[in-house]
């Protein structure tokens, strides 16, 4: 019995130390897997965060690439976030890899012996821990796709706000692209990056960019709507040629200058521009860059005495300027052609912007018409040289116009038309209607006169077609044209059809030259208006997401927490100003910053009134140094002063072979007195070849330089600069940009 005992003692004793082997086996193996499970877990997590979050606070970093077919980023959270998820969860894996083969050799060490619950919960730990971080990766795989659907769900929702506004902004305003040159119209020009030269075909909110939209060189974030300052950015039409940022931001008024050969068309358009250089004109004109050129050699030949030269160009650009009278700016194009387009009903078919135009000036030679021809014989004959008439009766040029506006779909009853009898200084004509004009109304005088000498079917066929009508009689050169006579041209009249038609446009006369805008002077831009986000602006972006998506997810809450017995809305709104003209080194304002340079403007010198916009002198300058570093001689030279143009015809010859090279560094707000506007400007500058009379060295310029007040128009007069010149080490930076 006591054997018995002993023995059921010992197999108890046996058991209870089997079971306690047992258990601790299993706490060690139990223990072992949590703790390789969480150090393999943590391992690929850790991995996971810090290669995604990387990722994301550099949006790809090396790996982000332009998206075809602009050459831009696109939005990050639309492509590049997968990409870096995928490449997070693939370094993950590899970590939770190596992690599982330290695990395996750590387990060997183990396999055999009391240890082996060690070595299985180290293999199975691995094993577990791969399994969980594979569980929790797919979890946030589906939490970021979530996230990702949400965000870009409110990023189209932006991006179609921001498209709306602006097409909503273009139909109030008027406002549609058309080039000047070959007078095309298209639905958006080709931006180019300043700092690169790459090539924006649709710079719209959308996939590469909802405000603004990263280039591919990294160097700017270029604006995708006009609201926010898209028109700063250099432009091109379709075709390729250059166009002024105005051109599409403003109201066009096309006008169609129409006639036949030698009707003096170009004569008119330039007696017209010389008006409106005079202050009283009330209404302000400022040339665009593509037509400063044209402007100056049309308006400097009338005030030389020589006549304007025949146009022969069947595709000549439009004259384009910003034009402003009592209210907002636009962009007058004045499409000026060869007469002979005008003699063929094939060509004039061909003029899209006929059916665009906001007025037509319909020039009518009286010489033209058969019976004041045949009156005037004699007469035409000893003075044909200097009169020159038109071979083209003027009736078939406007059956031509009609048929074209008609053909169309042109609406001539909303569209004015200016008849304008030109050369009325010629042969006693302008007395004919000054007779008239005493026995009838001044604005029907024309009307009598064409009537009463053989147009008459002219009139009634334009009275019948058109609703809007006005009769002018112009001498575009106030005299009869004589090579001998030099005095400048008087123009009478001329400006009239022009304001007529800008009437009826609403654009009235107003003599506040206060209230001029200079609006093209400030859609002007540069790489440096366009910097690329911050590492600071991202950050703040992708709070700002965050928190929009926070307050998504609180809407339901809040519905919900109420009862269903009142609803929650939200509504977001904005207003995105025109960039700031007080931004960048033309800001005026500035000028107190120089008082320590030393130079200063001339004593009894008066500051302008500081205005929202960049004064006219301080482009004028800025356009002359610019044109110089670009190579454009001829329009830097175009921007001087009469008086020293005459002195150095040579000049552009001399800087075409010298290839002068100009970094403006500062340019500040102009003081006045008298007629001149003096200006502070910093610039360093040197000639890029070696020629006779000219400077390779690096120099500093600095100090006041002085503009002259030449009609409406500033003019650079180098005559009146205060520099102080010093010479730079040969690798100063600043001499080679």
């Amino acid at each position: 019995m006591d054997d018995l005992i002993l023995g059921l003692l010992a197999l108890a004793f046996a058991a209870v130390v089997l079971t306690f082997a047992l258990a601790l086996a299993f706490a060690v193996l139990a223990a072992t897997m949590v703790a390789t499970t969480v150090w393999a877990f943590g391992a690929g997590l850790a991995a996971f965060a810090r290669d995604f979050r990387t990722s994301v606070v550099q949006r790809g970093g090396a790996r982000r690439t332009p998206r075809a077919p602009e050459p831009a980023f696109e939005i990050y959270v639309l492509h590049q976030v997968f990409a870096d998820f995928r490449h997070a969860v693939e370094h993950a894996a590899s970590v939770l890899g190596a992690t599982r083969q330290r695990l395996g050799g750590f387990a060997q060490q183990y396999q055999s012996g009391p240890t082996m619950p060690v070595s299985i919960g180290a293999v199975g730990g691995g094993y577990v821990g791969t399994g969980v971080a594979g569980l929790l990766g797919m979890v946030t795989g589906l939490a970021v796709g979530a996230a990702v659907l949400v965000i870009g769900a409110i990023s189209w929702l932006v991006i179609w706000l921001l498209r709306t506004a602006d097409a909503l902004r273009r139909r109030v305003r008027h406002a549609s692209y058309e080039c000047p040159t070959d007078h095309e119209r298209f639905p958006l020009p080709v931006y180019i990056c300043p700092a690169c030269g790459a090539e924006h075909a649709r710079l719209v909110p959308g996939r590469w960019g909802i405000f603004k939209r990263e280039c591919q060189c990294g160097q700017t974030a270029l604006p995708t709507t006009v609201l926010a300052g898209r028109q700063r950015i250099p432009q091109r039409c379709p075709s390729g040629h250059s166009m002024s940022g105005f051109l599409g931001y403003a109201e066009n008024l096309p006008i169609a200058i129409v006639g036949g050969p030698s009707a003096g068309k170009s004569t008119f358009l330039a007696a017209a521009l010389l008006a409106l250089d005079d202050p009283d004109a009330g209404v302000f004109l400022e040339p665009l860059s593509e037509s400063r050129d044209a402007y100056a050699r049309l308006v400097d030949a009338m005030r030389a005495g020589v006549t304007p030269e025949k146009t022969v160009d069947q595709r000549r650009p439009a004259l384009v300027a910003e034009v402003q009278g009592s209210g907002r700016s636009r962009a007058l194009y004045a499409y000026d052609l060869a007469g002979e387009v005008y003699a063929s009903e094939d060509k004039v078919r061909g003029l899209r912007f006929l059916a665009r135009s906001a007025g037509i000036a319909m020039l009518v030679d009286p010489f033209s018409i058969r019976r004041v021809a045949e009156d005037r014989a004699e007469e035409l004959a000893a003075q044909a040289a200097q009169v020159l008439p038109s071979s083209e009766d003027p009736m078939r040029v406007y059956e031509r116009l009609l048929a074209t506006l008609k053909e169309a779909g042109a609406n001539t009853q909303e569209m004015p038309i200016a008849i304008v009898l030109a050369k009325s200084d010629a042969l006693g004509i302008e007395q004919e209607i000054q007779e008239l004009a005493q026995t009838t109304a001044d604005d029907r005088a024309v009307r009598t006169w064409l009537e009463a000498n053989g147009a008459g079917n002219l009139v009634r066929a334009i009275e019948q077609d058109f609703k809007q009508i006005g009769w002018f009689s112009v001498s575009a050169l106030g005299r009869m044209p004589d090579p001998s006579d030099t005095t400048p041209f008087a123009p009478r009249r001329a400006l009239a059809p022009l304001l007529w038609i800008l009437a009826c446009r609403h654009v009235k006369p107003s003599h506040d030259t206060t209230a001029v805008s200079h609006t093209a002077q400030r859609l002007v831009g540069s790489a440096s208006d366009f910097p690329p986000p911050s590492k600071r602006a991202r950050n703040r972006n992708t709070i700002a997401v965050l928190a929009a998506i926070a307050a998504l997810a609180a809407v339901p809450i809040l519905a919900l927490s109420t009862g269903g017995h009142s609803s929650q809305s939200l509504a977001a709104g904005g207003n995105f100003p025109l960039p700031s003209t007080g931004q960048g080194p033309y800001a005026p304002g500035t000028s107190s910053d120089s008082a320590g340079t030393g130079k200063t403007a001339p004593a009894g010198a008066a500051h302008h009134p500081s205005h929202t916009s960049v004064p006219a002198a301080v482009t004028v300058l800025r356009h002359h140094l610019e044109d110089l570093d670009h190579g454009d001689y001829a329009g830097a030279f175009a921007l001087m002063s009469a008086a020293y143009r005459s002195k150095n015809p040579s000049w552009v010859g001399d800087r075409a072979t010298a290839d002068p090279m100009v970094n403006i560094i500062r340019i500040d707000a102009p003081s006045y007195r008298a007629r001149n506007a003096y200006i502070y400007v910093q610039f360093y500058a040197r000639d890029r070849n070696p020629s006779p009379g000219s400077d390779t060295k690096c120099r500093r310029f600095e100090g006041v330089a002085q503009l002259a007040r030449e009609g409406r128009a500033w003019r650079y007069d180098p005559s009146g600069n205060d520099y102080s010149v010093s010479v730079e080490p040969s690798d100063d930076p600043n001499c080679h940009p």
